[in-house]
């Protein structure tokens, strides 16, 4: 059995929660718990409420008969979301674009490795 935690539309490019994700992707879940806390990245904080939401779906979800301790993270998929246009003045009167990116965070928790 799987369980899902999502966050969407965080302010954050999706190339930088990729650094984070890597790191945790196969582990189970009470190690994740202790090492996101001391990750020095802001994405380590996002991606720790996820992974503790989904824990909890898992949890809640009766066909799922799991402990935390047993429980791994099959699965994270950081995908782009919408971005946010600005505009920089640039020389000469120009004018340059600027994306304010923004990233959808899917976290999928199992029982089994």
């Amino acid at each position: 059995m799987e369980a899902v935690g999502r966050a969407r539309f965080i302010r954050m490019s999706p190339k930088k929660l990729k650094i984070v994700a890597d790191t945790i992707r196969g582990k189970r879940v009470e190690d994740v718990l202790g090492i996101l806390p001391l990750v020095n990245k802001k994405g380590a904080r996002i991606l720790f409420k996820v992974v503790k939401q989904a824990a909890a779906n898992a949890l809640n979800i009766e066909g799922l008969k799991a402990k935390e301790e047993e429980l791994f993270i099959k699965d994270v998929k950081i995908d782009g979301g919408p971005s946010y246009k600005r505009v920089r003045i640039g020389s000469f009167g120009r004018g340059s674009r600027i994306l304010k990116r923004t990233s959808h965070i899917t976290v999928i928790v199992s029982d089994e490795k």
